[in-house]
């Protein structure tokens, strides 16, 4: 394992990466042109006297991970504004002002833009020690606390400096910072504040919550960092984890999105999303622009007398979409899945130390040879000045040792303990429907594996007691006086509200939709766990009907190496989509176990949604992994390989009763 020396821990080769590892260190390139088309409606139910829409163009970058440029752009407005007028504000963001007067009807706006731009995921050195050393006067400015960011709050500065204790440079102090906050804060949108506090008190917030208890955090860590805002679009893209075909693929949802951008000596300001990546984002992400905090840098309007009704819709189209990765090492945080570059910490300069006559001369630290695996920690000077010492001559470079080069086999899994002795069977539910493309083969009765335990195998015993949360999923429920239990990944919001209006001011909210078309060419499951027997009533999902025909129902399956199985579970009853309700955003759709159904044993379940005909439905997901472990949801097209991990937790509830 290397240590220090390498910055976010390139721990090891692999040809396929075993379950459960958090940062996935990759190299290669994602390279892309896309043609984004916004059609923005302001409904104007008074006349006004005036309506001023302002809003950024993607901005250009040109940094070590990151390179955005737009190609072209058209603006198209009805009825025609009285003027259009470029606007470039104190960070340097390029903005267009949009001005109508004397409006008595609807105004509308038609954005296209073009944006290519290439990610390049190549090692990268860097001397930035931590603390860190002097900061360019322009830099300075993100290290201030602001409304939203209280960088200077005693809770943040407290925090701060428990998660940098330890590091030996920069690098070292963003990641202990980004895993926290990536693990801290569970998604929930919209939040109550939209504070770093907020996120930090509650452990809860949407993409602005990241974001600013990020930058307050690195920011009372002496390391400048800034908030970027910008659109993120709903394309999947893959990072390969084994030659047998298994993908982690990413996704964040079509929308407004907040991240980060951190500063390092020589690089410049590396992009970072505390959701999804560090050091750089993907080609899904559109920056427009960058500030203190998230308010005053998006899009804006305001009007009088009264505001009008705003609407908004994004569609996309890649021209070009290149995505070549591969894996080279994996490290044990955060909680979720996380993507990253390797960073190199290369020797930092040395300082010559003026101390009193009776202290010894530093010396200068002796380069280590190629075998050792990390520069040592210089001591921390308490007394004198310090001053740069004269730049030695330059060292012969060094490369990291090679690692030792894998067997081409895949990595096997550890052989789970031999399956207990049947228990009572569950009878299946019987259902008439037609069965699903592709169709695994009946579902027999149920044989519940006991439950693998994380971190370690813990002994099974009847109606165990309630366990302290573990860091990864959610505590045991407990029954009420009834003995029902209900328990799953239940929070979602009914509707989502684009936007926001305060007096004559009206802002688009930085919110996306959260949802994956689960009725398509995939399959998709979510996995859960019984800490007890429990006889199912019901599975929910939280759903959208958008049209179709046919029926959608769940196989609820015993959980077989990590993936679900394919001969042990039972089926709900169907759901006819004539009976499900068109709302405007989420409910919850009920899937009914059979009543005679036996009693589920303790252990690994997955929810399996599958269809027939033609069903067009949501699935609304949370991003991240508030309930279960990293690698449990998953996806499948071709029915049973289960090959796709997913990076966030469907929405989804389980209604039970304890057996007397």
């Amino acid at each position: 394992m290397l240590q220090r020396g390498l910055l976010l821990a390139l721990l090891i080769l692999v040809t396929s990466v075993p379950c459960r590892a958090k940062t996935l260190v990759v190299a290669g390139k994602i390279s892309s042109e896309v043609t984004v088309t916004q059609q923005v409606t302001f409904g104007v139910e008074e006349k006004l006297s005036e309506l001023i829409y302002r809003f950024p163009l993607p901005a250009a970058i040109k940094v070590a991970s990151l390179n955005q440029r737009l190609t072209d752009h058209r603006l198209k407005f009805d009825p025609q504004p009285d003027s259009v007028k470029d606007e470039t504000d104190d960070y340097g963001n390029s903005y267009k002002v949009v001005t109508w007067r004397k409006l008595a009807g609807d105004a509308r706006a038609t954005i296209v833009y073009t944006t290519a731009i290439d990610a390049t995921l190549a090692p990268v050195k860097t001397r930035a020690p931590f603390p860190v050393g002097q900061v360019p006067e322009d830099v300075r400015l993100f290290l201030k606390p602001t409304k939203q960011v209280q960088a200077t709050d005693p809770e943040v500065v407290k925090k701060a400096a428990e998660l940098t204790a330890d590091a030996a440079n920069q690098g070292e102090a963003v990641d202990a910072v980004i895993n926290f906050v990536a693990d801290h804060i569970r998604y929930e949108t919209p939040p109550k504040s939209y504070d770093a506090l907020y996120g930090l008190s509650t452990g809860t917030g949407n993409c602005q919550n990241y974001a600013h208890l990020a930058c307050a955090l690195l920011r009372a860590s002496g390391i400048p960092a800034r908030v970027a805002v910008g659109l993120t679009l709903k394309d999947k893209w893959k990072i390969p984890l084994d030659n047998r075909g298994s993908s982690l693929v990413q996704g964040m949802g079509e929308g407004l999105h907040a991240w980060i951008e951190v500063w390092f000596p020589g690089l410049g300001w590396l992009p970072c999303d505390p959701q999804q990546s560090k050091q750089f984002t993907s080609t899904r992400h559109i920056k427009y622009a960058h500030g203190l905090e998230c308010g005053e840098i998006g899009t804006s309007w305001r009007a009088a007398p009264v505001l009008p009704r705003y609407s908004a819709s994004i569609s996309s189209n890649y021209s070009r979409d290149l995505v070549d990765l591969n894996l080279k090492g994996s490290g044990s945080e955060p909680r979720g899945y996380m993507a990253s570059f390797e960073m190199i910490a290369a020797a930092p300069e040395v300082a010559v130390v003026t101390a009193p006559a009776p202290l010894p001369v530093p010396v200068a630290l002796p380069v280590p040879v190629p075998s050792l695996p990390s520069l040592p920690k210089p001591e921390p000077k308490r007394e004198g000045k310090q001053t740069p010492k004269p730049e030695p001559k330059p060292e012969p470079k060094l490369e990291p040792k090679p690692e030792p080069k894998l067997p081409s086999k895949p990595v096997a899994k550890p052989k789970l303990p031999p399956k207990p002795a049947p228990k009572a069977p569950v009878k299946e539910a019987k259902s008439e429907l037609p069965k699903p493309e592709p169709q695994p083969a009946p579902l027999p009765k149920l044989e519940p594996k006991p439950l693998e335990k994380e971190p370690a195998p813990a002994p099974a015993k009847p109606a165990p007691k309630p366990k302290k949360k573990k860091p990864s999923g959610p505590p045991p429920v407990e029954p009420d006086a009834a003995g029902r239990v209900i328990f799953g990944n239940t929070h979602f919001p009914a509707n989502l509200d684009f936007y926001t209006n305060s007096g004559n001011r009206g802002e688009a909210s930085l919110e996306r939709e959260t949802a994956e078309y689960a009725t398509s060419s995939s399959v998709y499951a979510q996995a859960f766990v019984l800490d007890r027997p429990l006889r199912l009533e019901q599975v929910s999902l939280a759903m959208r009907k958008f049209g179709g025909d046919g029926t959608v129902y769940l196989d609820i399956v015993a959980d077989e190496d990590g993936k679900p199985g394919l001969t042990r579970g039972v089926r709900s009853r169907p759901v006819y989509l004539e009976n499900v309700k068109r709302l405007p955003g989420y409910g919850w759709l009920d899937f009914a176990v059979a009543p005679d159904a036996e009693p589920f044993l303790p252990g690994k379940y997955w929810v399996v949604l599958r269809r027939s005909g033609e069903a067009i439905l949501n699935w609304y997901y949370t991003p991240g992994k508030p309930y279960s472990g990293p690698d449990d949801t998953r996806s499948t097209a071709r029915g049973w390989q289960w090959e796709d991990i997913l990076t966030y937790d469907f929405v989804f509830k389980v209604t039970g009763r304890v057996p007397r």
